[in-house]
């Protein structure tokens, strides 16, 4: 077995800051070496960056402080944040809001590439900056990490997490898939609904136009109802306003920053508050209930609707959202949160919202949606479709979990030798 030894970064690498080329003379830009900034580290789900949003050319390189850096090393985002890390596969440079690692002979850079994500708070811990926090290249070199001295070892730590990463890859892709899948059939299922003769979609309008008319979201089918939101709730009103600091033993709430991690309220633990019996008979979610976010820091999390499900029936909601009783003689619940949740109708909503400093959707503004209303067997078929593919996505997240959670016990385990690997022995593969 080799030893472990704790080692500045400067025992095992050279850190390289980045530069930005002149940005007023365009024959430093659009060659063919990447450039690297924290944008693109941050979109990354993988470990391995294959290509930059922009590039550099030859004249660049030559006018930037920094040099070409070989593939296979690690970069970090050393501000705006701290802590995107990712390993390039082509040379590459990067600009001033990244530090790479130029490591030296017989280290792994995946290894370094898990461990130094590992330690992602203590790189944190040195970051400072009245406006955003940022580490500086000395700050970096004073970093120490028990590392093993052997190749060997760390090749295997490496494989053995990179191993669980292409598994949770793999989910990624499905999670993404899935969603990609349900976006398209929402699409066609609120445009074109169900033929309840042939249980398939009907013809598109270019193909049978005669088979619909115009509406606020464009052409549906005759058929089809069109009124407002206003117009198949019964009621509905703001939730229950509760100081942060009486959150503990109580009733289970729901707030809207919960909003953007939830597609339903289906018997989560959120938070819980102490509430009065006149309370809990006001802001008590039942079976079939929609809520919505009135205001989002997020975009997206604009009006987001949750449905209740049975298992979510008891829990409070919070203020900022807003609780909607739905007319189920008309509408199914299930449906209408589908519909909502449609690129159609979220595309109206956000045309609607207001955006200043907490983007928000007033009252007034919300119940004028629009609401398509097939019969009562159709809405039941697309609820069915979408249900379905809704309960894939949520095993895959479950599984995604679960998987994020065992690569965090092996980083844990093998990142600080708490528990060891065997290996074979290279020649010359022991650092002095």
């Amino acid at each position: 077995m080799s030893e472990w030894k704790t080692l500045t970064i400067l025992e095992f690498a050279d850190v390289i800051t980045g530069s930005t080329p002149s940005t007023s003379v365009q024959e430093y830009w659009d060659g063919d070496i990447e450039w690297v900034t924290p944008v693109d580290l941050s979109k990354l789900n993988s470990r391995f960056l294959k290509s930059t949003i922009r590039k550099i050319s030859k004249k660049g390189l030559e006018k930037s402080s920094t040099g070409l850096i070989p593939a296979y090393n690690v970069v970090m985002s050393s501000r705006a944040p701290i802590g995107y890390f990712a390993i390039p596969t082509k040379d590459f440079t990067t600009n001033q809001g990244c530090k790479s690692f130029k490591l030296f002979p017989l280290q792994d850079s995946e290894y370094h590439y898990y461990n130094f994500l590992f330690n992602i708070d203590y790189f944190k811990r040195f970051g400072s900056g009245s406006t955003f926090a940022e580490i500086s290249k000395t700050d970096i070199e004073k970093l120490s990490f028990n590392i093993p001295t052997s190749l060997s070892e760390q090749r295997k730590i490496a494989r053995i997490l990179s191993t669980i990463d292409a598994v949770i890859e793999k989910t990624e892709a499905a999670i993404a898939k899935y969603k990609a899948i349900k976006a398209g059939m929402m699409r066609d299922l609120f445009t074109r609904g169900i033929d309840l003769a042939t249980g398939k979609l009907r013809p598109n309008y270019q193909e049978a136009p005669d088979l619909y008319k115009p509406s606020d979201l464009e052409w549906v089918p005759k058929e089809w109802e069109v009124d407002i939101l206003n117009n198949v709730v019964i009621n509905h009103h703001s939730g229950i306003y509760k100081k942060s600091d009486l959150y503990g033993e109580g009733c289970n709430i729901v707030g809207v920053s919960d909003l953007y991690y939830h597609d339903s309220i289906n018997g989560q633990i959120f938070r819980q508050v102490p509430l009065t019996q006149t309370e809990k008979d006001n802001f008590t979610l039942n079976e079939g209930d929609l809520i919505y976010g009135e205001s989002s820091l997020v975009l997206d999390g604009i009006a987001k609707a949750l449905w209740v499900t049975q298992k979510g029936a008891g829990t409070v909601f919070a203020w900022h959202t807003r609780r909607m009783k739905i007319d189920t003689q008309r509408i199914s619940s299930q449906y209408l949160y589908f519909l909502l949740s449609s690129p159609k109708v979220r595309s109206y909503i956000m045309s609607v919202a207001t955006q200043t400093a907490l983007t928000g959707i007033t009252t007034k503004d919300y119940f004028k949606t629009p609401v398509l209303i097939p019969k009562r067997k159709e809405q039941e078929i697309i609820e069915h479709r979408l249900g379905v593919l809704d309960l894939m996505i949520k095993e895959e997240i479950t599984n995604h979990t679960k998987q994020k959670s065992i690569k965090q016990g092996l980083m844990s385990d093998l990142l600080t030798g708490k528990k060891r690997v065997t290996y074979e022995e290279e020649k010359a593969e022991v650092m002095l």
